[in-house]
């Protein structure tokens, strides 16, 4: 039959896929890159700091990475379960009014007394974290202010701590191995290690210890901090895009003279780009940057989905450098979201869903200096030996801090890293040896708004498991019309399960998931849900875009399927049960009307 050719996902890729906005997560030789600013003699004269005089820095005890920092924080109990399901409103983010600047975090601090290895500090600042994917209400990534209610105090040196979750990483690992790539490739990126994290004596897991953006950093990395920082989050230079800019220095001065130059730099034609670039961009540098997004499989990137970076104008320069940001998702193929249901596949080895690669890949001059960049990291930092036995080294570190049910789904989640490190060589050779670069293209994404794509109605029955099982179409049934940028997707054969979310994910969560196989060429597509879990009731009424129900609208390709395709998110609807209980054994059944959304509608 044909549901035993069917290979669904496993939990670890279902929560893979990244709430991006879509939703509404060694060495080199060539030393061109931003950490080279003391070879640059304007630099160098103006730099406050040399290699000699420099000073050891006492905060790079908080990032050995053989250590696994022990985190014990203790706090009331009511202020825990404010702080843990605070949220970003994402419809006000893309949706009303949208393009728009991005509110300021609408996430407060908390006292708390926090013990790392053994140190104690008493009241300390501690706040949730994250925007889209990395939402999570039982395990959150957590910030840590050791300065926010006495100005004396700092832990090793620093002011803070970030911990994020890995909610979009069941290997754990991608983030700090991701950020010391690009550090080994000769471009500044965080410092990062892990930490095992405890909330009230609950054992929260693993999260990575990543080192924030802040004026340290600029300091440690570029030997002077007084220039303009600004984070990405779905934005480009673009002037519909820029409104998600957000300037993270020199915030009370209103001057973004040096966005709207590269805006302008951008718009000009193919003869007169460079000569416009050049003297507000380190090119070269950027083009490393890129090409170690590309490289390490960096889609949620600025030149995959204009997402998850920073850039700062050197002061004494004044040209900007990329800087990598939210690096979870990396070690994986492309999810090329960006063009729903494209027939093309896109290349392996090129990224240029930003207007500045864009521009850049158009060009045969930087075209070619991509190319020549790509495949000498390729030779000179990918050394799979050297990768596989750093996952390994990690391996041994955090198994002993896993529980069971964490630790197989860490083991196979590792298993999908280790295969993309050794296969990651021959896929670029593939494509980029010869005399004929790949192809670029694919249009410039739309304003990144939600709009309208379509609508679902999906019934299903099935009965509550106390674990995903491995093929839905086994344990339920049900109906499923989707209509989706003026086509309709009416499957033939339907499947549901429901099921409590499992790590990293929620555990107060449920999860339904509703595979539908359509069309002569058995395309699978897939509706799935989360809400919490005391909402699964006889009779309840839930609405998406609400904060209590979440839905997406996927694509998992044909009878065996490959990485999802996130086509949209479920809106303006609702998921209505009818018999409803999480008891092991007790039916489910719903009816899902709603509309869907995606960016540019």
């Amino acid at each position: 039959m044909l549901y035993k050719k069917i290979s669904f996902l496993n939990y670890w890729l279902v929560t893979a896929l990244v709430l991006v906005l879509s939703l509404l997560p060694l060495s080199c030789g060539d030393k061109s890159g931003p950490t080279d600013h003391k070879n640059s003699d304007q630099l160098e004269s103006n730099s406050s700091d040399s290699t000699e005089n420099k000073k050891p820095d006492p905060t790079d005890a908080i990032f050995k990475p053989e250590h696994i920092l022990d985190i014990r924080i203790e706090m009331k109990p009511e202020d825990w379960d404010q702080m843990r399901v605070q949220r970003q409103n994402t419809e006000k983010i893309f949706a009303e009014g949208c393009p728009k600047p991005l509110e300021k975090s609408v996430y407060t601090y908390f006292p708390a007394d926090i013990t790392i290895d053994n140190e104690k500090f008493t009241r300390v600042g501690v706040r949730k974290k994250g925007l889209l994917g990395s939402q999570s209400s039982s395990k959150p990534s957590i910030k840590v202010k050791f300065l926010e209610y006495d100005q004396t105090r700092l832990f090793k040196g620093a002011k803070r701590l970030t911990l994020n979750n890995n909610k979009q990483d069941p290997s754990l690992i991608k983030q700090c191995f991701t950020y010391q790539l690009f550090a080994e490739a000769g471009l500044p990126s965080s410092r990062c290690n892990f930490a095992h994290v405890y909330v009230n004596g609950q054992d929260l897991g693993i999260y990575s210890n990543v080192e924030p953006i802040k004026k340290p950093f600029l300091k440690r990395n570029y030997q002077n901090d007084s220039g303009n920082l600004y984070e990405g989050t779905i934005a480009d230079f673009r002037p519909q895009w820029i409104a998600h800019f957000e300037k993270k220095t020199n915030e009370q001065e209103n001057d973004w003279k040096d966005i709207d130059k590269m805006v302008e730099a951008l718009q000009v034609p193919d003869e007169e780009l460079l000569k416009k670039l050049e003297p507000i961009l380190d090119i070269d540098a950027f083009i490393k940057y890129w090409a170690m997004e590309v490289l390490t499989g960096h889609w949620d990137s600025y030149n995959g989905n204009n997402n998850n970076f920073y850039v700062y104008r050197h002061p004494v320069s004044n040209k900007f450098y990329f800087i990598p940001w939210g690096v979870d998702g990396t070690m994986n193929n492309f999810i090329q979201f960006m063009q729903p249901l494209m027939e093309t596949k896109p290349p392996k080895s090129v990224l240029a869903h930003s207007i500045l690669s864009r521009r850049l890949y158009n060009l045969p001059e930087t075209r070619s200096k991509y190319v020549k960049q790509l495949l000498s990291l390729v030779d000179e930092i990918w050394d799979d030996k050297a990768l596989i036995a750093e996952s390994a080294r990690m391996e041994e570190l955090l198994t002993p801090h896993l529980v069971p049910k964490v630790a197989n789904i860490f083991k196979e989640s590792l298993k999908k890293v280790n295969k993309f490190i050794t296969s990651r060589k021959s896929v670029i050779h593939k494509e980029m040896d010869g005399d004929s670069p790949p192809r670029w293209e694919f249009p410039l994404r739309k304003i990144p708004c939600i709009g309208m794509a379509g609508e679902a109605s999906v019934t299903f029955s099935t009965t509550w498991a106390d674990k995903q099982p491995k093929d839905p179409m086994t344990s339920g049934q049900g109906t499923f019309n989707v209509s989706y940028i003026n086509k309709d997707y009416k499957a033939f054969m339907v499947g549901a399960s429901a099921h409590p979310a499992e790590p990293p994910d929620d555990k107060d969560k449920a999860t339904i998931i509703v595979p539908g196989v359509v069309g002569e060429n058995y395309k699978i597509f897939l509706i799935l849900v989360t809400l919490p879990k005391n909402l699964v009731k006889k009779g309840n009424k839930v609405p998406f875009m609400s904060g209590k129900a979440e839905g997406m609208f996927l694509f998992l390709g044909w009878v065996a399927p490959g990485t999802p395709q996130l086509l949209g998110h479920l809106g303006l609807g609702e998921i209505v049960f009818g018999e409803a209980s999480t008891t092991k054994g007790e039916k489910i059944e719903a009816t899902i009307k709603t509309g869907v959304f995606r960016l540019g509608g």
